[in-house]
């Protein structure tokens, strides 16, 4: 008699503990690993709500398409006349990049953070002219060698450089209120690798179309690094590249910097 005494007081103790949680507050929380489960119980019905606790993600990870041209030496855009055969129709000089592998580092929870990774990057110069770009391996000296064509007009004429690069990044996030997204501003320095460079012209004569291509690494720097930064959200980020390695190896062209800019779409 006394046991089930016992038990009937302590469900008149649970009923009523229940009954007071329910008079404070409507919204039960808990965790089940990195989920935070929220119950939230209305007159009409209850609502279950998980959500997963965020890590910080630098979305490195993404496509992005720009334009790309270069400086001379003291940040004209303006060529000096050793350079004039590199003139660009910059309008068609696009640069294309792909982000697949990502590494990041939390600094301050999902707000501050480092990230690394590899991405490929396709940059394709369309020069302004008839420049024929001579190949190393068929030019005398150690400097780059050119000649205009008088006789074909070219539809297509341009120097292109696939790049394998490695940024390192400080990234700052400010959460949004829409969405659980963040305005993204992240900035540092970028390093690649050249690992394929070739010439490519295209042309209609009497006979038709005709395409050129030649391979060379016309005396392109093969490593480069420099200046790169971000701003935008986790749905789009405007970019931009600044090579403080100059386009062609000392000596053996004119002295050019590389830079870009465009739009960004992360993967996810």
């Amino acid at each position: 008699m006394k046991t089930i005494t016992l038990l009937f007081a302590m469900l008149l103790i649970s009923s009523w503990m229940i009954a007071q949680n329910e008079e404070e507050t409507d919204t039960t929380t808990f965790r089940l690993g990195k989920k935070n489960i929220i119950i939230v119980d209305d007159e009409t019905q209850d609502t279950l709500e998980i959500k997963r606790e965020r890590d910080f993600y630098s979305h490195w990870s993404s496509i992005g398409l720009g334009i790309n041209s270069y400086f001379a030496s003291d940040f004209e855009t303006t060529l000096p006349s050793d350079a004039e055969f590199m003139e660009l129709n910059v309008g068609k000089s696009w640069e294309v990049s792909l982000n697949l592998f990502n590494f990041d580092l939390g600094i301050v929870k999902d707000f501050v953070g480092l990230n690394s990774g590899l991405g490929l990057r396709m940059n394709n110069y369309r020069f302004n002219n008839n420049t024929i770009l001579q190949p190393t391996y068929l030019s005398p000296g150690d400097s780059l060698q050119y000649s205009y064509d008088m006789v074909n007009n070219y539809k297509k004429n341009k120097l292109a450089s696939y790049s394998v690069v490695m940024p390192l990044m400080i990234n700052f996030h400010i959460p949004l209120k829409k969405d659980n997204h963040h305005l993204i501003f992240a900035a540092g320095v970028e390093g690649g690798v050249r690992i394929h460079t070739f010439t490519k012209l295209k042309m209609r004569d009497d006979n038709g179309k005709e395409k050129i291509k030649m391979t060379d690494d016309y005396n392109l720097s093969p490593y480069f690094y420099g200046f790169t930064a971000r701003v935008g959200t986790d749905e789009f980020m405007l970019y931009a590249h600044y090579d403080v390695t100059p386009l062609f190896e000392e000596n053996k062209g004119p002295e050019l910097y590389p830079f870009s800019f465009g739009l960004i779409i992360p993967f996810d």
